[in-house]
């Protein structure tokens, strides 16, 4: 039978403690046929003296069934052959010397590099116009975001990278592992941008935050654990994932320009194990989806891809280049001028801090973010987080410069925290109503949905709501729900309810008044009042055929008169027809520490 083989290669030079040696990394597919080997613990043994030898001559140090823990018939047939040797001159010898002993002989020729910018780095504790050094936590709203929670500790990021540096002030306290968890060596040493970047990606995501630092981070809580990034990136994913329980990989290279059915089966473990995948969209307009591999979104939609925005929300990079924006970026994140960590080197770099761009920290603060999600939710899937990431981002300001090619906006923390203690799946909407609109699909409602003027929102279907959320009407607004369902989202827990506001000196009419309308047997429920105006400023409510249930307060209609032509008091519009009012076992008053006040 004639043998397919793919070859792509792992080769890395790297410095520790003050002298060189190259590390070999590759992956086999053994051909159990043969009998070449007998399975030793976690161990592997030729029976084959002269492979033994063979590996022997090559300095072969570690040879193990690579992916135990897959559920893939395929991989589980891969074995790991680690080596301090030429490996490419390894494999060719395997391929050369025993085509019937291994297949699908695997190993990466070229990593990629970091996704940073190349500008200059700008040292300063202060931005230069005014604007607070930890600018992004603030745009992204992570201080109302840590309100809900401020991470966990037994929530893990893992971030594969070079270039860490263990005894920062900011990152010491939050490493899981002072060695590099898969090899047990000690962190590689780079130079250049590369001596870093690992360090900078880790500070944004999860540097120590109230604990001392100078540093705050979006994952707060958050745990680290850190990968030299010298094999691919799909192996050390695997063992992050099944080994040590990442709950998010971050990953900020370019990678590469294919996969093998290896690594895209691995990425699809890794994702199905429950672990997010949060990586880089690159810094050009030449990067794409096609130099992002193993982690490209054709590999696996539900891979999270950041780019970049600005102070003001804008992609366009005001002072450099662009960074990329193509059909699958998933969402943007702050990306020009950040603050972060750079080498502490025990103490030897005064200030080991550094304003820099790229959408390699972009990408760690998204990964900081779904972090944060998984502390409420430790079975939220990657395909829910994503979800979740996207459907409640900001909208960036030059977005329709950019059609379809910068995601969904621009993330925000705290709506994504949100959206994730008491997710629903269902689709998540927040924010204001630009226009008219109808509802007619269930949706889950976060924070205050605003109906402003001159718009109408129609409820035909089921939202469910944060018990922090309500909608409010202004002026000129129209809220009608027709048939639809008005509940809370969280167990136990009831909703803030609609509120109506007008302008008690004009006209009883849809100009001057936000107008609710309920009919066709619409229903609010659970809500601590489900249908007030403000402070006797005005406002239009018509119910008919609706019922209020297990509402500790159902109407809220504070008096105003209603003026007529000519300064004549009329009567006013507002109106309740058939309309029904229950209180049942169902209730949640005692829940949440309440008596019922009173129907209307």
């Amino acid at each position: 039978m004639k043998k397919c083989k793919t070859i792509i290669v792992f080769i890395f030079s790297f410095c520790i403690s003050g002298f060189s040696q190259e590390y070999g990394y590759l992956v086999v597919n053994i051909i159990d046929a043969n009998k070449t080997v007998i399975n030793e613990g976690d161990k592997l043994i030729n029976i084959d003296e002269n492979l033994n030898n063979t590996f022997k001559d090559f300095n072969v140090f570690s040879y193990k069934y690579a992916y135990p823990k897959a559920k893939n018939e395929y991989l589980k047939r891969f074995a790991s052959i680690e080596c301090n040797c030429n490996v490419e001159e390894l494999a060719t010898f395997l391929e050369e010397n025993y085509p019937n002993y291994f297949s699908d002989i695997e190993y990466a020729r070229d990593l990629g590099y970091p996704d940073y910018d190349p500008s200059d780095a700008m040292w300063y504790q202060t931005n230069s116009d005014g604007t607070p050094v930890l600018w992004h936590l603030n745009k992204i709203e992570s201080d109302k975001a840590w309100d809900i929670t401020k991470g966990a500790s037994n929530v893990t990021i893992a971030i594969i990278d070079r270039g860490f540096d263990i005894s920062h002030p900011d990152l010491t306290n939050k490493i899981l592992s002072t060695v590099d968890p898969r090899t047990g060596n000690p962190f590689g040493i780079y130079f250049g941008i590369v001596s870093f970047h690992g360090t900078f990606c880790a500070s944004c995501a999860g540097a120590e935050t109230d604990g001392g630092g100078e540093l705050a981070s979006v994952g707060f809580n958050t745990m680290l654990m850190f990968y030299d990034y010298n094999i691919s990136a799909a192996d050390i994913a695997y063992h992050a994932s099944f080994d040590r329980n990442a709950d998010v990989i971050s990953f900020s290279y370019t990678g590469s320009t294919s996969a093998t059915t290896r690594e895209k089966l691995l990425v699809r473990e890794v994702l199905g194990n429950g672990t997010v995948i949060v990586r880089s969209a690159g810094n050009t307009q030449s990067d794409s989806d096609d130099n992002r591999f193993p982690f490209a979104h054709q590999v696996d939609n539900r891979i999270i891809i950041v780019s970049s925005t600005d102070k003001s929300d804008f992609h366009t990079n005001p002072t450099g280049t662009t960074h990329a924006n193509y059909p699958e970026v998933s969402i943007c994140s702050p990306g020009y001028s950040v603050m972060g960590a750079i080498r502490y080197d025990n103490g030897n770099v005064p200030y080991p801090y550094q304003v820099r761009g790229g959408t390699s920290y972009a990408t760690p603060i998204v990964a900081g973010t779904c972090a944060l999600l998984k502390s409420i939710d430790k079975n939220l899937t990657p395909a829910q987080i994503k979800n979740i990431i996207q459907t409640t981002a900001d909208p960036i300001a030059d977005a329709h410069l950019y059609p379809g090619t910068i995601g969904a906006g621009r993330v925000n923390a705290h709506a994504a925290v949100l959206a994730a203690r008491c997710y629903s799946g269902l689709p998540i909407v927040h924010g204001t109503i630009t226009q008219s609109v109808t509802w007619n699909t269930d949706k889950h409602a976060i924070g205050t949905i605003t109906v402003p003027n001159n718009v109408t929102l129609t409820i035909a279907s089921t939202v469910k709501f944060d018990h922090e959320s309500s909608i409010i009407v202004h002026p000129g607004g129209k809220l009608i729900v027709n048939g639809g369902i008005l509940t809370a989202a969280c167990d136990n827990k009831m909703w803030q309810g609609i509120i109506v506001s007008g302008t008690s000196n004009q006209q009883q009419t849809a100009q001057y008044q936000g107008t609710v309308e309920l009919k066709n047997g619409a229903v609010i429920e659970h809500a601590l009042c489900a249908i007030s105006t403000v402070d006797s400023t005005g406002g239009i409510i018509k119910v008919e055929n609706a019922t209020f249930r297990n509402n500790l307060q159902a109407i809220k209609y504070l008096p105003y008169e209603r003026i007529g032509n000519g300064g004549i008091i009329a009567d006013n519009v507002g109106k309740f027809t058939n309309c029904t009012f229950i209180i049942d076992p169902a209730n949640r008053f005692s829940a949440n520490g309440k008596s019922f006040q009173y129907h209307v």
